[in-house]
């Protein structure tokens, strides 16, 4: 379930509820969202743990990228769970906007590159927010950030981190995470 916390709507997908709702809103996540979603604006997403509902998660289904943040998205991810993507370029998340996770754990995604994160924008690790336990089959098994049109920048802060990820190839850019820029 996902409530719009502005205007109080529940919507059944969080396609369905991000489609809905104003720019600079913000969604509130209860139980399992299964799908794949693309963020094209500026939206806060708010996990709620319930006894009956468990972790609030975000579920690819292995069908592809399950989040895919647009280049004019500007997305925050408190208290979630990111699994089950299965993509080509990035697993859990494929952001080429602006991304901040807070408290918020990237597990158990696959991809080309990018197992748990491609990144071809701005991110940012807050809180206790982790990348763990994803694999890619190229490069990049928790954090691939870069391209040769962009200059991602990557941030960790806080208690943030990236561990435990597996990549196939070893590059020349440092794996599970590679960067440009990393503070």
């Amino acid at each position: 379930m996902v409530r719009d916390a502005g205007t109080g709507s529940v919507h059944a997908s969080l396609a369905a509820a991000v489609s809905a709702v104003r720019g600079g809103g913000t969604l509130v996540l209860v139980g399992t969202c299964t799908g794949l979603t693309t963020i094209a604006k500026r939206v806060t997403l708010v996990g709620r743990r319930t006894t009956a509902a468990g972790d609030p998660t975000l579920n690819g289904g292995g069908a592809g990228t399950t989040l895919v943040v647009g280049p004019r998205g500007r997305v925050v991810l408190r208290g979630l769970t990111v699994t089950g993507g299965d993509g080509s370029d990035g697993g859990g998340i494929r952001n080429r906007g602006r991304l901040t996770l807070i408290d918020t754990l990237v597990t158990g995604n696959l991809a080309e590159s990018g197992g748990g994160i491609l990144n071809d924008g701005t991110i940012i690790l807050a809180g206790r927010s982790r990348i763990a336990g994803n694999e890619a089959s190229s490069t990049g098994g928790g954090l691939e950030s870069g391209s040769a049109t962009r200059d991602p920048i990557a941030i960790l802060r806080d208690r943030a981190a990236i561990v435990g990820n597996t990549a196939d190839r070893k590059s020349t850019r440092l794996n599970p995470v590679t960067w440009p820029y990393l503070v």
